[in-house]
């Protein structure tokens, strides 16, 4: 390096692009930081997703198979106490459902939570209050290290 220097003064007073590269770089390492930031989120979010979808299911095939005695307006009425079934997810194709829980998932880890989706029964509620604490933890180290 010295020897490049010694040879070629000019180079040696170009201070100019020494900072672009060096500002290139900073830019670089940016990008980077924020897109490794935005992987992580998104794959925080889709397996908390699925985690919440298996145990949303679960609850609701419980509850099915408890209730199965009752007539049909009783099990009705159990039928609108979950998650699964008062927004009718059965319903919906896989994309759809990916994306319902996808969208449900980063509401909730964001603790934005704008409603239209929400728990219904006690044991959701119970279940998405510990993804709420672990959404804050999760979203405020995020927002740390993005700082």
């Amino acid at each position: 390096m010295d020897k490049i220097i010694k040879n070629d003064i000019d180079l040696a007073e170009r201070t100019d692009v020494d900072n672009n590269n060096i500002t290139l770089i900073i830019y670089i390492q940016s990008f980077v930081k924020v897109f490794k930031l935005i992987i992580t989120i998104l794959s925080i979010t889709y397996y908390f997703g699925a985690i919440i979808y298996i145990i949303f299911q679960y609850i609701d095939d419980a509850k099915q198979e408890y209730f199965s005695t009752l007539t049909n307006y009783e099990l009705e009425l159990i039928n609108s106490h979950t998650f699964i079934s008062y927004f009718e997810i059965k319903k919906k194709n896989d994309i759809e459902c990916f994306i319902l829980m996808l969208y449900y998932s980063f509401t909730t880890l964001s603790t934005i939570g704008f409603g239209d989706y929400h728990p219904v029964s006690d044991e959701e509620r119970i279940i998405v209050v510990c993804g709420l604490l672990f959404g804050v933890m999760i979203f405020s180290f995020s927002m740390g290290v993005f700082i």
